[in-house]
């Protein structure tokens, strides 16, 4: 595979080839991967979102090709409703077992699409509620009618969210979207269950479970939690 100066550094020191994007900045991190703030080669002025997930730190084959078919199976989702933050391209490399996927960009918290790539910071729900406290309920409503509608569409596409909270609610051009797309997944009994102390349903996220409707109750309690958290002063993740 080829490296050079503008792949990206992993923790582990792996270096991964992100297709047609020059990587800048790292945005955002977890315990399954990080984000990296990328700009289009081929049109220069357009910047994305990377997310790379190793095998090594999803514990091995089986839980990393059930994430790598949950993103698989989100992509194409993704870019059907408007409540849901679009993943434009997914591909893996075999030889240093990693996956990533390029998805459209948040908004500045300062400026929306307008981006310094030496000044970004994400626009997400936490981040409003950080700086401005409980949310009028007008505003409160509206993203909670848009989160439902595109959680509504994961669970009729057969697909779950396993963990719905602040910082995994977006804005693009204004409008909020559920975004963490690696968190996405089709339900099956050896499903990793993931998710967020405080917003998780009591009974899992749901991932684990064939029974949709069990599944659906899961994601939707944990929507419940999110929107709680919109009219109260939380500095929850």
């Amino acid at each position: 595979m080829k490296r050079d100066s503008e792949g990206l550094a992993a923790a582990s020191g792996v270096v991964a080839e992100v297709s047609d994007h020059r990587i800048l900045t790292k945005i955002g991190e977890g315990g399954y991967g990080e984000v990296w703030l990328a700009q289009n080669r081929a049109t220069p002025e357009v910047y994305r979102a990377v997310k790379v997930l190793y095998r090594r730190d999803l514990g091995g084959a089986r839980p990393y090709e059930t994430e790598f078919e949950g993103i698989r199976s989100f992509e194409p989702v993704s870019r059907q409703h408007e409540g849901l933050m679009q993943v434009l391209h997914v591909a893996r490399d075999e030889e240093d077992a990693y996956f990533y996927y390029v998805t459209e960009l948040a908004d500045d918290q300062a400026t929306g699409q307008d981006i310094d790539p030496g000044r970004y910071t994400p626009k997400t729900l936490r981040s409003e509620l950080k700086r401005r406290g409980r949310l009028p309920f007008a505003e409160s409503l509206e993203i909670g009618l848009a989160v439902a509608g595109g959680l509504s569409y994961l669970h009729q596409k057969g697909l779950v969210h396993r963990d719905i909270k602040p910082s995994n609610i977006v804005f693009v051009g204004g409008k909020p979207k559920l975004a963490d797309a690696g968190l996405v997944t089709v339900p099956k009994k050896k499903s990793s269950s993931l998710g967020t102390a405080g917003y998780v349903a009591p009974e899992g996220s749901g991932a684990g479970c064939r029974c949709a409707p069990k599944a659906r109750c899961a994601g939707r309690r944990a929507q419940d939690k999110m929107h709680f958290a919109c009219v109260r002063r939380s500095r929850q993740a």
